[in-house]
């Protein structure tokens, strides 16, 4: 599961892996984000992320990335296997890459967060992916028939991390609970609460799978937000 670098996940909307602006959310859906409709779990007002046409084209190129993975890897089983999960932020949020997870060496994807003001929260787009590392035909199954729940936890003893040490409460609260998969890599729309200079960390629990603990570098997700 943890057998191979996944190269794309170098955030490249621009050179220094951040977006400008005044975050904002969409709706109606605009043309550029029809392509994935149906492979979309939106948010409850059935809103999304703020988005553009080159947004569009970096989750595509993700989603693309993520499948051959899922499909085409040849490691340990002889089969496809798992890439960590990814966060796509919203057109215009202020989000600074400070390191992606690898898929190895319990390394946690980790983004640095300023500027949101008074609605202390970040938009964006979960790329979820399905297990591949039971065969392509159960990859294909369990796309459709899964379900997955996001969760956050926070610790206010805890320093920002890299690796799986994440400062577990045991107090975990679910932000989406029992909600349905699309597809191989369902895009999962969201917004973060966050807390001022606390890591704020996102899990990933999918039906079936030993939970976030068996797969730290692809379940686990951390956010600091400065405060301002």
């Amino acid at each position: 599961m943890k057998t191979l670098i996944l190269g794309l996940l170098i955030f490249t909307l621009n050179a220094n892996a951040e977006l400008c602006g005044n975050a904002f959310k969409i709706g109606p859906l605009p043309q550029e984000l029809t392509w994935r409709r149906a492979t979309t779990q939106f948010l409850p007002s059935g809103e999304g992320a703020a988005t553009s046409a080159n947004r569009e084209n970096f989750i595509q190129a993700r989603e693309k990335s993520m499948e051959d993975f899922i499909l085409n890897f040849h490691g340990d089983f002889g089969i496809g296997d798992v890439p960590p999960m990814q966060f796509i932020p919203a057109e215009g949020e202020h989000i600074r890459a400070l390191g992606y997870s690898s898929g190895l060496n319990g390394t946690i994807t980790r983004f640095a967060v300023s500027g949101i003001g008074a609605k202390a929260s970040v938009d964006g787009t979960l790329l979820l992916p399905v297990s591949g590392h039971q065969g392509n035909a159960n990859a294909r199954a369990w796309a459709l028939t899964d379900t997955y729940q996001i969760r956050l936890d926070s610790n206010p003893n805890q320093t920002p991390s890299t690796h799986s040490s994440w400062g577990r409460t045991g107090k975990e609260t679910i932000l989406l609970k029992d909600i349905k998969s699309l597809a191989l890599v369902t895009k999962q729309e969201v917004t973060i609460p966050l807390i001022a200079n606390i890591p704020v960390v996102v899990l990933y629990y999918r039906k079936g799978s030993a939970g976030p603990s068996g797969y730290v570098e692809g379940r686990v997700m951390e956010f600091i937000w400065d405060g301002t």
